[in-house]
């Protein structure tokens, strides 16, 4: 679990800084932290990063929580967790319940989404003051994508008084664009870091030694480019050295060696033989301990020796205040390191690593003694670790350290422990990676088969079996547990588990009666499991049988059963999906508000035990079909956009052709037509060859509702014939949707919509059409009225809106009492406007009301171009043929006359969706360049480069794209012009130097 996790309480705490020299030079941009979301200090080795920003935190008087990584860091659960307890050094009381979330949590990646939303929600709250959270030594794991996707989602939902400092060698590689056009990131490099002359004498005027003229000064100043490491250095080589040593020092020229050279010199040859042996050999810690060092060592000196590093300036330093732990400079020990293999031979270096894996596996820190026997090559001993612990890793979380131990063992041993590849698969499907981890199993499965281990054969199968079927691979599961069947004689409790699911296969293919041979089989080896826990398996999929054979009264009753038992014996992994077989039962019975509170339940339960896998995206359809039953479509289609998001992250194919299944009739209930019949298709297209009848007949269902709408008779006699087939073994989906059994509002009679339809542009400047009419903007005589359609226009998708929030958004922080009338007489505008003829009392074609919640209806050739825009954008992604995608992308193109409502620039509800569209339109923008680039079509390429540049000037990528398409064109002209333009942009609006990449292009492409 998160709490096995030993929080090392020197990674928490602020650097020990002492006898600092003062950077008042750098207040003013220090000041920057304090206001900005992201600071990012980028150097090299020994530049001060981290003294520097432990003084900002003093100067700007922020409370600061401070994180010191290390290469072990590099997973989700360990990252968050030390971060939570840094920021508890602050705030105690912080991320109980997000560490609550990670102990319980399966973890994919929809879970952490859901654990980082959670974290977000408690900085709100229990964060009260400004704080600066610092991420020290960044760069040792900046390589992992976990680590990128967490930052970066952190990034985007910090709040306010929240300030991120990263302190990195080098650039951490995060998409920070938005952040930095939003003028939300402070850099600190290393020309803001240098020393300058005046610092650099108060630096060596607080040290005893002899007396530097100004002229010596410059000169050292010169040599070192104002490096503070090179400038300590400098003094270690000259305090005890006579005035023409000093002048032989300085006519030393800086260079490749400069570092190592002065290590070497004025710092490792001056100390005894005693000292040099245990710097080396300690190199290997990340952090040292006296205790330790000494068993390492066979010593009993240790603490007085790192004392006196400490206190003599050697690059060496205390992590916490009882000086229990120290650490050497990385560039010291990176120093030290390179002596390691220069004195040593491998075996003897291999020898020390062995002894401090052993100490540390005594010490119960099983991270650092693998790590260790790893670089020991012990890989027996390190084969027998992660065979015993992998699994308590994978239980914790630590997804990410165990796949980085597992990827420093060599290949050859892998093959050949079925433990490992099998620990190895099931971090692959925590990491949503399914297709990855299936060739992985097999690896495991035919090596458990050689080595005869049956348990490990039948775990292998199972998993497999389990990553075919939670995606719809009916097929192949029911192969795998075939097989597994054969085999599980000797195990009561799988034998059941495998005909539960061969069960739910079966019936959910329409073969009813096999699967109540499966059904029946289970009951006999009911008499050989120890408790009724045994059973709930095969109940939940018995259940589910009936469910599918149209019975859901009886479907309701093993529902209800399982519950009981549920809570029982604490199975609260089964009770979520059980929620899901009641909360679909109550919904096809028309008891609405009874499916959705316990679509509800479910949800609460999967929110509170971590469950955000597929079990939350089947609540999440569950509850939006009870949603829609009680005709509330805004909110029906919110979860189930929610959940087919989950089911796409997941792979499972099946799940999303489901959930497609039921947008389909929430469009429908909206009278949007062409999205319904999207979904229908799309969802026929995603369970192509699935071999899903029922699924695949409920869909052709409502695809034939679309079709006769169309008149297509031909084809829906054809249609027909083929549902009648799919569904000849169920009552499911023949008679249509349920009724609901409670009272509910009867929408209004409607007049059929007449022709024309409206035909509205949002995309840049407002424009509307009434078939072929324009009606100018002259006659709106009522702005809210106007603002009003807008919404209602941009909205249409939402299905009814409500009064209530129709009177928010027009008069926010208004009596609803004063508002009520004014947005009648808003809504009577509109209609004059629409429909300047339409009789007074008679309902308008176009504005439809249900109760107190209002919609548009465009009319059968309406459409929005800011909706037409995204679905033509759609159909290009989902051409095969590059050529004719292409052709599509630049119709969407083509589509975007501008920003949404761009003459309503501080209009609040439009701030959101006139950024996402951007945003869209850019990427598309980036996907023509693209593709002319690869059809050598450089001019073109380089015009929608220019194109994007006008809307975002600042995208430092698109520079460098537009100067390879100049130099393959020959056009030395414009490299030069488009690379000063980049450098205007960001050295003097964003106050940002040019990346080297840019730099290093420039000169590759003109300077040739």
């Amino acid at each position: 679990m998160v709490r096995s996790i030993q929080i090392l309480k020197s990674k928490i705490r602020p650097p020990v800084v002492s006898g600092i020299i003062s950077r008042k030079r750098l207040y003013p941009l220090l000041s920057r932290i304090a206001e900005k979301a992201l600071t990012v200090v980028s150097a090299g080795a020994g530049f001060g990063k981290t003294t520097l920003i432990s003084e900002a935190g003093q100067v700007l008087h922020l409370k600061s929580a401070w994180y010191r990584l290390e290469k072990s860091d590099n997973d989700f659960v360990t990252l968050l967790t030390y971060m939570i307890a840094a920021i508890q050094t602050q705030y105690p009381q912080f991320g109980r319940k997000t560490i609550l979330k990670m102990e319980t949590a399966e973890h994919s990646i929809h879970v952490r989404e859901a654990v980082l939303a959670g974290l977000i929600n408690e900085m709100e709250e229990a964060v009260t003051d400004e704080l600066m959270l610092v991420f020290d030594d960044y760069h040792l794991i900046k390589n992992s994508e976990e680590i990128k996707r967490t930052m970066e989602f952190i990034l985007m939902h910090l709040p306010r008084n929240i300030h991120l400092v990263i302190i990195s060698r080098t650039d951490p590689g995060l998409a920070i664009s938005r952040l930095r056009a939003g003028r939300e990131v402070v850099d600190i490099r290393e020309t803001d870091l240098n020393f300058t002359l005046t610092e650099t004498k108060e630096l060596y005027s607080d040290w005893s030694g002899p007396v530097i003229t100004e002229e010596y000064l410059k000169i050292v100043l010169h040599q070192t480019g104002g490096w503070i490491s090179g400038l300590i250095l400098f003094y270690h080589s000259i305090r005890d050295k006579g005035a023409e040593t000093i002048d032989q020092l300085l006519k030393i020229k800086t260079g490749g060696k400069f570092v190592s050279n002065y290590l070497e010199e004025n710092i490792y040859e001056l100390q005894p033989p005693q000292i040099r042996h245990f710097l080396i050999q300690t190199a290997i810690l990340a952090r040292i301990h006296p205790e330790f060092s000494d068993l390492l060592l066979g010593i009993s000196n240790s603490r007085n020796i790192l004392e006196n590093l400490e206190k003599n300036h050697l690059f060496t330093f205390s992590l916490d205040d009882g000086r229990e732990w120290f650490a050497y400079h990385h560039l010291f020990q990176e120093f030290l390191l390179t002596k390691l293999h220069a004195d040593m031979d491998s075996d003897a270096i291999k020898a020390i690593h062995h002894k401090a894996a052993e100490l540390w596996q005594q010490k119960a820190e099983p991270d650092q003694a693998l790590a260790h026997y790893l670089k020991s090559e012990d890989f027996k001993t390190a084969t027998a670790m992660l065979t015993r612990i992998g699994r308590d890793y994978i239980k914790e979380g630590r997804i990410q350290l165990l796949i980085s131990f597992i990827h420093q063992m060599p290949k050859k041993i892998i093959e050949h422990q079925p433990w490992i590849l099998f620990s190895k698969a099931v971090c692959l499907e925590f990491q949503g990676k399914r297709e990855e981890s299936v060739p992985i199993y097999h690896k495991a499965l035919h090596v458990f088969r050689k080595k005869l281990d049956y348990k490990g054969e039948g775990k292998a199968l199972f998993a497999l079996a389990t990553c075919y079927y939670t995606t719809g691979d009916f097929s192949q599961a029911e192969t795998i547990l075939t097989e597994l069947l054969a085999k599980t004689e000797k195990d009561p409790q799988l034998s059941v588990n495998t005909l539960g699911s061969l069960a739910f296969i079966a019936s959910h293919q329409g073969r009813m009666q096999a699967a109540d041979g499966y059904i029946a089989r289970a009951e006999s080896i009911f008499p050989r499991l120890s408790t009724r826990a045994g059973f709930v398996w095969l109940y939940f999929n018995q259940g589910f049988r009936y469910c599918f054979a149209g019975d859901f009264t009886k479907g309701l009753g093993y529902g209800n059963e399982i519950e009981r038992i549920c809570r029982i014996y604490g199975l609260e992994n089964i009770r979520a999906y059980n929620f899901h077989l009641i909360s679909w039962s109550y919904y096809h019975l028309g008891l609405f508000s009874e499916g959705l509170q316990h679509a509800q339940s479910g949800l609460a339960l999967v929110q509170a035990r971590g469950y955000f896998d597929l079990s939350r995206a089947w609540l999440l359809t569950d509850a939006a079909l009870n949603l829609l039953g009680l005709e509330k479509q805004v909110e029906a289609q919110k979860k189930i956009e929610e959940a087919i998001t989950i089911f796409k992250d997941q792979g499972s194919r099946w799940g999303e052709s489901w959930a497609l299944h039921v947008l389909f009739d929430i469009y429908q209930s909206k009278g949007d037509m062409i999205a319904a019949e999207q979904c229908a298709r799309s969802g026929i297209e995603r369970i192509r060859g699935m071999k899903l009848p029922l699924q695949e007949g409920k869909l052709k269902k409502r695809l034939m509702i679309c079709l006769q709408k169309k008149g297509l008779s031909d084809e829906v006699s054809a249609l027909s014939g083929d549902i009648r087939k799919l569904l000849e073994n169920t009552q499911l989906y023949v008679d249509g949707p349920p009724r609901s059994q409670t009272d509910s509002v009867v929408p209004e009679s409607r007049p059929s919509i007449p022709k024309p339809g409206l035909r509205i542009y949002l995309l840049g400047e407002f424009k509307l059409l009434r078939g072929n009419e324009e009606i100018p903007i002259e006659k709106w005589k009522s702005k809210k009225a106007l603002m009003l359609f807008k919404y209602l226009a941009s909205r249409r998708h939402h299905g009814y809106i409500p009064k209530d929030l129709l009177m928010e958004l027009l008069w926010p922080d208004q009596s609803p009492d004063m508002t009520n009338s004014r947005l009648n007489d808003a809504l009577s505008a509109l209609r004059k406007v629409l429909e300047p003829g339409l009789i007074r009392g008679k309902p308008s074609s176009y504005l439809l009301r249900e109760g107190h919640s209002y919609k548009l209806d465009l009319g059968e050739d309406g459409m929005v171009d800011a909706a037409l825009f995204e679905q033509t954008l759609q159909a290009a992604e989902n051409e095969i043929s590059a050529d004719q995608a292409l052709s599509i992308y630049q119709e969407a193109e083509a589509l975007y006359r501008g920003d949404f409502l761009e003459e309503d620039p501080y209009t609040e509800w439009c701030l959101a969706e006139r950024d996402r569209l951007k945003d869209i339109y850019l990427r598309l923008l980036t996907k023509i360049m693209e593709a002319f680039e690869q059809k050598s079509d450089y001019p073109k390429a380089a015009a929608y480069g220019e194109k994007f540049l006008q809307i975002d000037p600042y995208a430092e990528e698109i520079y460098q794209h537009l100067m390879r398409q100049y130099a393959r064109m020959g056009n030395r002209s414009m490299i030069k012009r488009t690379f000063e333009k980049c450098k205007k942009m960001l050295t003097q609006d964003l106050d940002v130097p040019l990346s080297p990449k840019t730099n290093a292009l420039y000169r590759e492409f003109f300077l040739f």
